[in-house]
């Protein structure tokens, strides 16, 4: 049961606002029947319905901001299937007749004139002839000769359900090659899985590693271009070129940001907007900066309905404060993104590290031989492999993010797939993590650890070029060796707190590991915090706020 299956639907849609993923699927539970049968009343396909079904709650995810009432969220999503299932139909009927396949009855043959101009009637049959032999047989003898399921199978000596496969794959085919968003899904799947899952798919554009990211990224834009206009249009397309301006050196211009940011207001892509928001007040500092943030960006993004950006600006007003020494005050500003967000936010495990960080800051009187180094970092759960996502933060440190360090192959963490004496490589073939044992025996001040699995990575290229990483099943990393330059950093585990669950990495709400350095005189370092702590983990993305405090040598606190 979904633990917000007792809320009412104005909570829902505010905790969804706020980034609870888990509100939005309480309301797609709560609304799917409805939907189904709002989408099905305009199809008469099941199938169809399922996909109208999919694309509103898509749709009404990327448009929630609009709803003013968020009581009124079910009559409102139930518009989008309407319209959702009117377009799948024209695109249906544009490109493939309706036809269901649920029904044994003969299908009418292309009427040429109605459906296609002369060049588009051309268009569907070199799409046709593209298909694999099996399906191109199956499709032409159902759609152009008018043949019904049963007599195809019959004729082809194959079952009917055989037949209703090749039919369905050939459609899918061809719907993807007209430009329409296919789904691709196990029919078992429930509407409630699928319509998060591709939530997420709109998201997945952080690993580049795999195939040609340019090629790949310029057949998505086309797509998206030659949506019609709409908001929903806008959000993607945002995130598109977002994605294109990170990656791509020649799409980072000005003039890139500024069509990034109309396309994000039209399309109201809070994610996007926060990645622009810090380009509108890095070009100010000091006193006009604060103003800025405190007159200007606040109210616009508290009186839009971007609460996410809006604790983003807070966050970063508190780290201008912070800059001047003025750390009180930069600690109320943290609290204040505390507030509008929940614990599954990226900032909100940021702000909790930076309020720890600040603390510190406090004690250490101005120190300057005292470091401070706050962050969130953020893992994607994808398939068997783990992910380093992104991780937003501030400050320095002594190559103190363990799990970053371990990630230079493709942003890998870790694979499952991986066996004793398995080597990945990354695209460019520079760099390399091998798995080298699982029975080592490794001892730091937080206990003796038996049957240790160690990762090496190697990379030819300057920075970091070996990160050595020892990990216990049920407790983590207990110990790490990194070098850079020539100049060795080891971290071992000084305490640990987790609930028992297994696995090398075993990531659990509330789980918390601390480290210092192996050797810190040699580190130059008189003392050191290094410490991580699970704050948010749901749905493959896991969440830690990292906070790393050292004392040069011979500077107390």
């Amino acid at each position: 049961m979904n633990k917000y299956s007792d809320k009412d639907d104005q909570f829902l849609v505010e905790m969804t606002l706020l980034g609870d993923e888990a509100a939005y699927e309480a309301l797609v539970l709560r609304h799917q029947r409805a939907v189904m049968g709002t989408a099905y009343k305009v199809t008469g396909n099941r199938h169809s319905a399922e996909d109208a079904s999919q694309d509103a709650f898509v749709s009404a995810w990327m448009n929630l901001s609009e709803l003013r009432d968020g009581s009124k969220f079910g009559a409102w999503v139930c518009a989008f299937a309407k319209n959702c299932a009117r377009t799948l139909e024209r695109h249906y009927r544009a490109a493939i007749p309706s036809i269901s396949l649920d029904a044994p009855g003969v299908p009418a043959p292309f009427e040429e004139d109605d459906l296609f101009a002369e060049d588009e009637y051309g268009n569907i049959h070199d799409a046709v002839d593209s298909l694999s032999e099996k399906i191109r047989e199956t499709v032409k003898l159902h759609y152009f000769a008018g043949k019904s399921v049963a007599e195809i199978a019959e004729m082809l000596s194959v079952p009917v359900g055989t037949v209703k496969w090749r039919l369905s794959e050939g459609r899918k085919q061809l719907r993807k090659g007209y430009g329409i968003m296919e789904k691709t899904y196990d029919e078992n799947e429930s509407l409630v899985s699928r319509v998060m899952r591709q939530v997420e798919v709109l998201k997945l554009w952080q690993i580049r590693s795999e195939g040609n990211f340019e090629e790949e990224y310029r057949a998505i834009l086309a797509n998206v271009e030659a949506l019609p206009e709409s908001r929903e249009k806008n959000a993607l397309l945002a995130d598109t070129l977002m994605r294109g301006y990170w990656w791509l050196p020649d799409k980072r211009s000005a003039e890139m940001l500024e069509k990034i940011k109309k396309v994000a207001e039209n399309g109201h892509n809070e994610d996007v907007m926060m990645d622009l928001v810090a380009k509108e007040h890095d070009e100010l500092f000091g006193d006009e900066k604060i103003k800025f943030m405190r007159e200007t960006q606040i109210p616009y993004y508290r009186d839009n309905g971007y609460p996410r950006t809006l604790a983003y600006v807070w966050f970063w007003l508190g780290y201008e404060y912070r800059e001047r020494g003025e750390y009180e005050e930069a600690i109320r500003c943290y609290g204040e993104t505390l507030k509008l967000l929940t614990p599954s936010d990226v900032y909100y495990a940021f702000a909790k590290a930076a309020i720890e960080g600040e603390k510190r800051s406090i004690a250490a009187s101005g120190n300057p031989k005292v470091l401070r180094c706050a962050s969130c970092e953020v893992l994607k759960k994808i398939g068997e492999k783990l992910y380093f996502w992104s991780q937003p933060g501030y400050g320095y440190a002594v190559d103190g993010s363990l799990l970053w360090s371990m990630s230079f192959c493709e942003g890998i963490i870790l694979d499952e797939k991986m066996k004793v004496g398995d080597t990945i490589m990354s695209s460019g073939g520079e760099i390399t993590l091998t798995y080298r044992t699982d029975g080592d025996v490794c001892d730091t001040p937080a206990g003796h650890f038996e049957n240790c699995s160690v990762y090496v990575l190697f990379n030819k290229q300057t920075g970091l070029t070996c990160c050595e990483t020892w990990l216990c099943d049920g407790v983590g990393i207990v110990r790490q060796i990194n070098t850079s330059s020539g100049n060795a950093c080891e971290w071992v585990l000084s305490a640990y707190q987790t609930d028992g669950t297994g696995g090398l990495l075993p990531f659990a709400v509330g789980n918390r590991w601390k480290y210092v350095p192996a050797a810190p005189e040699a580190a130059g370092i008189g003392e050191c915090e290094n410490i991580f702590e699970v704050t948010a983990c749901d749905n493959g993305s896991i969440l830690l706020s990292h906070m790393d405090a050292m004392v040069l040598k011979d500077s107390g606190i």
